[in-house]
């Protein structure tokens, strides 16, 4: 059976959501320009240097226990700080040295998120308003492992259209290990396109192998969730829509999304040669599919239109 190509739904999708207008993204910042090499060694004891840092110790000390999240090496830990406000550290697995994030976030929206962060890159987005002050939108920061750099400015609605993040910044450290992150990743792979040629494949493909640290887990789960993210960042452009969340779960939500990542990238992985056992395979696809399920039945319980409330009630009772 003729698997469906990504371009193939992505229409069918945009068919099916309506006329909406395309959140335009060209001139900011994007991930893949802040590359970071990803850290899968032992994690340091975390630093409690400062009377900040004491006082937040048991989330730091929690925090740090989770998988490396942002710029290569770093753990993101979040804590309230309102109804509608966040605030929080990176912690350096490496090292454990904090840094606390510049400004606190508040009044992100429904469809979006605090924070969009990548594991293998140094750009950060923060969504919403910074220290509860205008404007609300998409603040771009470079992280240089010491200080927090403002890049960029842009108020926009939907801040997932902008720089190709995700829309999903919560860490699994259920089924998440010490050497990944259910973060949604954004490798050099996105480069690659059907007409380019073979030592350009070759070369893009070995970057990211080693990116992976030559661990085919990590290989294919940074395939799968780069192609997951690059189509859900797609679809999320329609968030606006009224009926948009009921609409997106009954064509198949984040699993359908799951399952053609998943297609997409099993074929050109195995041509790279890198794969040698077929459990890699079933362990990455076990971990995307119970990350997208759960992404989906989170999703219906945020629903916010009425219609999408109603068939959360049918799906979600017992």
């Amino acid at each position: 059976m003729k698997s469906i190509s990504l371009k193939t739904i992505i229409l069918a999708l945009i068919a099916f959501l309506g006329a909406a207008t395309l959140s335009q993204a060209t001139d900011v910042p994007q991930f893949k320009d802040y590359p970071a090499k990803i850290y899968s060694g032992h994690h340091a004891q975390v630093q409690l240097e400062t009377p900040e840092a004491q006082n937040f110790k048991t989330r730091l000390r929690e925090g740090a226990k989770q998988p490396v999240n942002f710029a290569g090496n770093q753990i993101l830990v979040e804590w309230g700080c309102g109804s509608t406000c966040v605030s929080g550290a990176v912690i350096n697995a490496q090292t454990g040295k904090v840094v606390f994030l510049p400004h606190t976030i508040c009044c992100w929206g429904e469809t979006d998120s605090p924070f969009y962060i990548k594991p293998n890159s140094r750009l950060i987005v923060f969504g919403g308003m910074l220290d509860e002050q205008e404007p609300a939108g998409a603040h771009f920061f470079e992280f240089d492992g010491v200080e927090f750099k403002p890049l960029q400015e842009q108020p926009q609605k939907n801040f997932a259209a902008v720089s190709g993040g995700g829309t999903d910044n919560s860490a699994l450290p259920d089924i998440a290990t010490p050497e990944t992150s259910s973060m949604p990743v954004s490798p050099e792979i996105a480069a690659v396109e059907p007409s380019a040629g073979d030592e350009e494949n070759k070369a893009t493909w070995s970057k990211l192998w080693d990116m992976a640290g030559r661990k085919e887990y990590d290989f294919i789960m940074l395939c799968y969730l780069d192609k997951a993210d690059e189509l859900r960042s797609q679809v999320m452009t329609y968030a606006a829509d009224p009926e948009f969340e009921y609409k997106f779960i009954k064509l198949g939500g984040n699993a359908k999304i799951a399952e053609l990542a998943m297609e997409d990238c099993n074929g050109e992985l195995r041509k790279t040669g890198y794969i040698e056992s077929e459990k890699s395979f079933d362990e990455a696809r076990n971990t995307l599919k119970i990350t997208s399920a759960k992404m989906d039945i989170d999703y219906l319980r945020q629903c916010k239109s009425d219609i999408c409330k109603s068939y959360a009630k049918t799906v979600l009772t017992p």
